[in-house]
């Protein structure tokens, strides 16, 4: 698998340019479906915000072969204040309310799923004018040359995240449920339905959704009803990249990563290497500068994407590695310190998740 193509011209440059035009038409294709925009003349006076292709390989469950993804995204940074848009805060939830629904649910044997909703961001409507230029690659309507005037959401937009937040804690209060004090991105459900009471935790990060439930007819109800709304995949295996694991008659939960560090190692070509027992040497914790590796152009950028990799593992479920990534996360910012050696340090831990894995 090689790096995704960084924009348009690229992709099209590419060896496999007609997958990419083939997911960048399907994409083009589903917001016209649903009515994200109009083609317009930008009215005398307002500002037009820009926008990107953002390219991606997705990683199949089963192994197969990556599959392309292309999603348009506009450029919020030029979105004006008060102009474009108000508020943007949105609550998601936390870490820690994550792993309670996932722990909750293996203690008392409750049935546990992901799942996320499809296209989130493109169902809400927008509230404030929005002019958008052309993508590249969109064909020009005959005798228009305009702008896209955005009447839905789109991704990339300021508040595009709070638009989705609000329709779907509205469906969700329809059904009977109601929002956490103690974390608003949690959703609680706790009443007689067919007879029978029904216990369910929802924890929702964006449109990613965790859910245990004592009932599993519930949780099929629930997914129907979020469906007819927005639409939904699922059930998923992981929840923003955690993979969890439930053995309803053992009451035990596996959280793990195994898709994430397969990907991670692939990327900085550690599948074949050595693996140790510790994330770090205890004679050279940061490396030695005699470690051989192969030669990178980037060094600093590769240093902090892959100790960035290393914290959200830390994180999610690799705590043992904790001591080891604040250690090299610590030279980051300092970009004229970044050596080899510090990259060869980063590697160690790298192997030391391939020994577990």
């Amino acid at each position: 698998m090689t790096t995704p193509p960084a924009n348009h011209c690229e992709a099209m440059l590419g060896s496999d340019v007609e997958e990419w035009k083939k997911v960048e038409d399907k994409e083009l294709e589903i917001l016209k479906s649903m009515g994200v925009y109009v083609d317009e003349k930008l009215s005398e006076g307002r500002k037009v915000i820009g926008n990107r292709w953002v390219f991606e390989f997705k990683l199949d469950a089963d192994g197969g072969p990556p599959i392309h993804k292309a999603r348009l995204v506009a450029q919020g940074f030029s979105q004006v204040p008060f102009v474009d848009y108000n508020t943007t805060f949105v609550p998601v939830a936390k870490s820690a309310s994550v792993r309670f629904v996932a722990v909750h649910s293996a203690l008392y044997s409750w049935h546990l799923e992901c799942f996320d909703a499809t296209r989130a961001f493109l169902w809400g409507y927008l509230t404030h004018t929005i002019y958008m230029r052309y993508p590249p690659g969109y064909t020009l309507p005959e005798g228009l040359r305009g702008v896209w005037c955005l009447l839905k959401s789109l991704y990339g937009l300021k508040q595009a995240s709070l638009i989705w937040y609000k329709l779907l804690q509205k469906v969700l209060e329809l059904l009977g449920f109601i929002c956490s004090k103690f974390d608003h991105a949690v959703f609680v459900y706790k009443h007689l339905w067919e007879g029978k009471e029904v216990h369910c935790l929802l924890a929702m990060h964006v449109d990613d959704s965790l859910a245990g439930c004592t009932s599993m007819d519930f949780l099929m109800f629930i997914k129907r009803e979020i469906k007819k709304a927005f639409g939904i995949l699922g059930p998923l295996r992981t929840f923003l990249g955690v993979q969890f694991e439930c053995n309803l008659e053992t009451c035990e939960l596996w959280i793990h990563q195994e898709m994430f560090i397969d990907s991670l190692l692939l990327e900085y070509e550690l599948t074949d290497c050595n693996a140790v027992k510790t994330p770090l040497d205890q004679d050279h914790p940061l490396g030695q500068s005699t470690d051989l590796h192969t030669p990178i152009d980037n060094l600093t950028h590769s240093f902090q994407r892959l100790v960035g990799s290393l914290l959200f593992l830390q994180t999610c479920s690799r705590p043992n590695i904790s001591f080891a990534v604040l250690l090299l996360s610590q030279y980051c910012s300092f970009l004229n310190l970044v050596t080899s050696q510090l990259l060869n340090g980063s590697y160690a831990i790298s192997r030391e998740l391939a020994h577990i894995a």
